[in-house]
C-alpha cells in the first residue's frame, strides 16, 4: 500500500554508600564501570556487523549516552525489527525492555549506559514521554505496513486528514487488502518539533511531519510539511491513538 502525503501521517561524582566500583569487561565490549544499590553504568562496544545478542534490561529506566555513533537496528523478542539512527554526543532516556542490538553500519558504535534501579515520578513521566516518542517513530518508519498501522491506531479511532475528510481505522486497514500492482515508492516521514504532553493515562501528541518525496523521472524532488495532533489514552500497558488531526502546514 502507497501512503499518501496528504493523509499527513503521520524522543561522577562518588562518594560513601553510593560507590561500589566493579570495573569488567567481557569479549562482546561490555564493561561496568560502577554497580551498586542505585545504578549501575556500562560502557557498550558493538563492532561493525556485530550484535548484543537478546537481553532484557529489568532495572525501571536507563539513560543512553552515545560515544560514537552509527546506523543500528534494535529487534524485539518475536523479530520486528526498528532502525535507528546513533548520533555521537546524543542523550535519550530508554524505558526497560527485552531486544537484541545489530549494528549494520560500517563503523563500530559506541555507548555509555546509566542503569537506574529505582522509579521516580520524574523518571516515569520522562519515560512515558519516551515511549510515546519511539511509537512515533516506528510508525513514520513503518508506515507501509499493515501490523504498524493496526498497533499504532485504536480501533475507536477518530481520523481528520489534512484534505479534509474523516476516517476511521477499518477504512485505514481496508487500504491493505488490495494492494498496488505495480508498488510505487512513497515519501520517507520524519517527525520535527515533538511536543508530548501528559495527563494521567491520556497523552497529546503533537509535531511537524515532514514528508520528503524523491520524485518520478523528470520531476524534482519534493517536501511537504504537516502539523499532526494525535490523542492517545494507555491500554493494556501501551498507548494507541483515539483521535487524530492533520493539517497541512501553511507557507511562510
Amino acid at each position: 500500500m502507497k501512503m499518501y502525503a496528504s493523509m499527513g501521517f503521520a524522543v561522577l561524582a562518588c562518594w560513601g554508600a553510593w560507590c561500589n566500583v566493579a570495573v569488567a569487561a567481557d569479549a562482546t565490549g561490555r564493561e561496568v564501570l560502577l554497580d551498586n544499590s542505585h545504578v549501575q553504568v556500562v560502557r557498550l562496544e558493538y563492532p561493525a556487523g556485530s550484535e548484543s545478542g537478546l537481553h532484557t534490561h529489568e532495572y525501571p529506566a536507563r539513560t543512553v549516552y552515545v560515544l560514537q555513533g552509527g546506523e543500528v537496528e534494535i529487534v524485539a523478542p518475536h523479530g520486528e525489527k526498528r532502525p535507528l539512527t546513533l548520533a555521537t554526543g546524543s542523550v535519550f532516556v530508554m524505558p526497560a525492555a527485552t531486544h537484541n542490538i545489530q549494528n549494520v553500519g560500517t563503523s563500530a558504535v559506541m555507548l555509555l549506559e546509566q542503569e537506574l534501579k529505582y522509579a521516580h515520578p520524574e523518571v516515569d513521566e520522562v519515560l512515558e514521554q519516551a515511549q510515546i516518542r519511539a511509537l512515533l517513530t516506528q510508525f513514520l518508519t513503518g508506515v507501509e505496513e499493515a501490523e504498524v498501522h493496526n498497533n499504532f491506531w485504536a480501533d475507536d479511532l477518530v481520523y481528520t486528514s489534512s484534505r479534509g475528510t474523516r476516517t476511521n481505522k477499518a477504512a485505514i486497514m481496508a487500504g491493505f487488502e488490495n494492494p498496488r500492482d505495480t508498488p510505487t515508492e512513497g515519501p520517507v516521514y520524519s517527525a520535527e518539533d515533538v511536543d508530548i504532553r501528559l495527563y494521567g493515562e491520556t497523552a497529546v501528541l503533537a509535531f511537524t511531519l515532514v514528508a520528503k518525496a524523491s520524485g518520478e523521472a523528470g520531476q524534482a524532488a519534493t517536501t511537504d510539511y504537516y502539523l499532526n495532533t494525535g490523542t492517545l489514552l494507555k491500554r493494556e500497558g501501551t498507548g494507541q491513538v483515539v483521535a487524530w488531526q492533520a493539517t497541512k502546514k501553511a507557507a511562510l
